[in-house]
């Protein structure tokens, strides 16, 4: 149970570091050039953050196993980071989600999981 508290703890304070970068985040706005008009989207361009670990050490295991992570193809698990903000509602912004998986990876690591944080635009 040590590891299950250890995990547990590591997690929240992964989380409230992804919250705190995915609010921090300031993302460029972009321009959009339709047929007739210019639209601005203040979160920037759209795109998707995820930390992947390893699914067979016990931290991934644990994570999948309490639904905190998903299994990523090839391997591993991943969390997504669009959901990190400050409402608890999922963006689309790819510089927050970005910030986000930096910081919940970092946490990570620091703990001594591996971790990497991942970004792609949509």
């Amino acid at each position: 149970m040590r590891n299950e508290a250890k995990f547990e703890a590591v997690w929240s304070e992964a989380e409230a570091k992804a919250r705190e970068a995915h609010t921090a985040a300031a993302p460029e706005p972009m321009l959009v050039a339709g047929r007739n008009e210019v639209f601005a989207v203040p979160d920037g361009p759209c795109g998707f953050g995820s930390v992947v670990f390893p699914g067979t050490s016990a931290f991934g295991k644990w994570a999948l196993r309490t639904g905190r992570a998903k299994r990523n193809y090839p391997k591993g698990v991943y969390v997504g980071t669009n959901s990190y903000s400050a409402t608890g509602r999922y963006s689309q912004s790819l510089a927050r989600a970005d910030a986000a998986a930096h910081a919940f990876a970092n946490v990570l690591r620091l703990a001594g999981f591996e971790a990497r944080p991942e970004s792609r635009m949509d």
